[in-house]
Parts: C-alpha cells; structure tokens; sequence
C-alpha cells in the first residue's frame, strides 16, 4: 500500500469514529434533557415509602429537583429518616437517573445529633 491509499483509510477510520461520536452525544443529551424534565415532578411519583414520603415533607422538599440536590447526609440529618429511608430514596433516584450529592455511605450504628426530645410532664395522682 501506498502513502495515499493509507491516508484514505485512515481518513475513512476517522469518519465512522465521528458518527459515533456524533450519535453518542445526541444521546447524551436527549437523556440529560429528559431527566431534567423529569426533576421538577413532586416527590409523590418517586414510588417512595410511606415514611420516606413523610421525612421529605416535613423536610419542606417538594420536588424532585430540591431532593436531588440534597446530599447524603442531609438527609441523614432529618427525624426519622434511617439507612433504610435513605437507601430507598437513592434507589429510587437512580431509577430516574439521578442521584444525590456526595457519596454513599454506611453509617452503621452512628446517628446524627438531635435535639433530645421532651418527655411528657409527668401527671400528679389525685387524691
């Protein structure tokens, strides 16, 4: 083969290699854009459990967008919501292909500081 006959081929590797990569982020885009979309629906159409749902709520997050850009231990953070709650919203996040800030952890056995809750005053007997 020739210089010019391997310029030719190289030239056509190089063709195929930018369709590719053309497709590729068109496809890219077309699942950013759908996800995006997709953030601004309540938190209700996550398919969440009960508690989770509860946890969000009282959190004041209403949407997805707002729960997506919490960060793991944000939501470690709020009443009620344990590993259980927190693995549930990720899970159901990664469904719609988005995911919390940070990283995953396991936070075993160690809780967040809250404020000690008030026991109920104690009712005198009567006589």
């Amino acid at each position: 083969m020739s210089l010019r006959e391997d310029l030719i081929v190289i030239q056509a590797d190089l063709d195929r290699l930018r369709d590719r990569v053309d497709r590729a982020l068109k496809e890219l885009v077309t699942f950013e854009t759908a996800a995006s979309l997709k953030a601004d629906e309540p938190i209700e159409n996550l398919k969440l459990s009960r508690r989770a749902l509860t946890c969000l709520q009282k959190a004041g997050i209403k949407t997805i967008s707002q729960l997506a850009s919490k960060a793991y231990r944000d939501l470690w953070q709020l009443n009620n919501c344990g590993q259980y709650t927190v693995r549930n919203i990720d899970r159901a996040l990664n469904a719609r292909g988005l995911t919390l800030k940070g990283e995953y952890f396991d936070m075993g056995e160690w809780r967040p500081k809250r404020a000690p809750r008030r026991k109920p005053e104690a009712q005198g007997t009567q006589e």
